[in-house]
Formats: structure tokens, C-alpha cells, sequence
């Protein structure tokens, strides 16, 4: 019985691997919109296929953005706007992020919705804007991208393919059946005619003990919490875009 309720748990679990879920993204849908004209043909060309193969890897969308005019609205606001109102996104969440060249208030912009908000938190946020601003200062702005994903796949890189999941789960499977068959084995009897000996370990010895309470003296004392730093936490703060959409994310210094 054991055998069988292992088989099919390694059976669901194979299953649960091999078994991607549907996104609407597919590989080659433009993922670099280059409105402030900063890339070349080339260069967005290599974008494209860097963000195809890690958005694949991940599975959270990536969208590069530049533009020269904001239409008076926040690095951020416009940012998080322009994802939201394109429908960027993976699964029903619409996990993604978005690095955001804002040439008309001249910062760099980092925004992300869904999953990604916890998984990107600001301190990584903050390190990701502070690697891209050199590339930026220079006017090299396809290798701030390159930096920025080089981040992200830092960050998020660390899994392990379909093949060696499947190979640590089966693994997995034997060790766990080898554990239960040799903890059974322990303790199942080896014959029907064993009994308990009760006359000679069935006995039981009570002891009254005593305690004699004296005297307690108690010193209280109040200890005051330092203050917060004021600065941003190491978790994710959030805000809200026009159409009420949660989002992370953060500006980085001008350039």
C-alpha cells in the first residue's frame, strides 16, 4: 500500500514538473519599445532575444521602456501606466517588471507588479538602479539594459532545469520509501505471541516532592525601541497606477 500512495505521489509530482503553465506571452512578442529612438536596430535585436530567453527561464515578464515625454506624469506612474495599459504580465497576476529609461525627467525607473513585487524588493530595486546609472551617464544605453537583466538573471537564475527536477524528485521518491521501510521495520513485532510483561514493568513509583517558595524580588525596567531609520525598508513598498493596480518599484538618480 505504501509502495502504490509513493507511486502516485511521484507520479503528480512528475506531472507538476513537465507541466508549464499557459501565459499569453509567447517568444519573439516585442518586449523593447524604444519610443526615444536610444537602440539601434542591432541592438534591439539582441534585447529581444536576451529578454526571450529569460523571460522562458523565469517565467515573469520583462518589458524595456524609453520615451522622451511623460505627459507630465511620475517616472513611476508612467511606467507601471504603460505596463498596465498594454497588458503585460504573465499568468493572472500579471507578474513582470519593467526598466523604464525616462529620457524626459532623465532617470532610470524600475517597476514591478504581481509576483514580482515580493520577489524584487526594494533593496534589490535600489542595487539594480545604482549598476544601470553608469551605463546611462555615458550614453550607453543598451548596456544599462544588459546590466539590468544580468541583475535580474543574478536574482533569479538559481533554478534548476525540468531535467534535474525530475532527477531530484525521483531521487527524492526512493530515499523517502527507503525512510518509511526502514522506520516500519523497527518497529513492526517479529511474531504474533509477544506479551507485555506487566508484573515486571507494569509497576509505578510515586515520589512527594516539596518546594518551599522564600522570598522573589522582581526589577522591572523599561527599555525604549530605537526609531526607524527613515529610510526604504528591505521589503517591498507598494503604490497604486491610474487603473488601481498594485506595483513596487522605484527611480534612481539622475543622469
Amino acid at each position: 500500500m505504501t509502495r502504490r500512495i509513493l507511486g502516485i505521489f511521484a507520479a503528480l509530482l512528475l506531472m507538476a514538473a513537465l507541466l508549464s503553465p499557459a501565459y499569453a506571452w509567447q517568444p519573439g512578442d516585442p518586449r523593447v519599445i524604444d519610443r526615444a529612438n536610444l537602440f539601434t536596430d542591432a541592438q534591439k535585436a539582441d534585447l529581444q532575444q536576451r529578454l526571450d530567453k529569460l523571460i522562458g527561464r523565469i517565467g515573469m515578464d520583462i518589458v524595456i521602456l524609453t520615451d522622451t515625454d511623460t505627459g507630465g506624469k511620475s517616472s513611476l506612474l508612467y511606467a507601471a501606466d504603460f505596463y498596465d495599459d498594454n497588458g503585460y504580465g504573465l499568468g493572472s497576476d500579471h507578474t513582470g517588471v519593467i526598466y523604464f529609461i525616462d529620457m524626459d525627467n532623465r532617470v532610470p525607473t524600475i517597476v514591478t507588479t504581481g509576483g514580482a513585487i515580493a520577489s524584487i524588493n526594494d533593496d534589490m530595486i535600489d542595487k539594480m538602479l545604482d549598476d544601470v546609472w553608469q551605463d546611462l551617464s555615458d550614453g550607453t544605453y543598451s548596456d544599462s539594459v544588459i546590466v539590468f537583466l544580468n541583475d535580474i538573471q543574478g536574482y533569479f537564475v538559481k533554478q534548476i532545469t525540468v531535467v534535474e527536477a525530475v532527477i531530484v524528485l525521483l531521487i527524492a521518491g526512493l530515499v523517502m520509501f527507503v525512510i518509511i521501510r526502514t522506520v516500519r521495520s523497527k518497529y513492526d513485532l517479529k511474531g504474533e505471541t509477544y506479551t507485555y510483561d506487566y508484573d515486571q514493568y507494569g509497576k509505578l513509583t510515586e515520589t512527594v516532592h516539596t518546594d518551599t517558595f522564600i522570598n522573589r524580588t522582581v526589577t522591572r525596567r523599561h527599555i525604549e525601541k530605537s526609531s526607524s531609520s527613515g529610510g526604504r525598508s528591505s521589503g517591498s513598498s507598494t503604490f497604486s497606477g491610474s487603473s488601481g493596480t498594485s506595483h513596487g518599484g522605484g527611480s534612481g538618480r539622475s543622469f
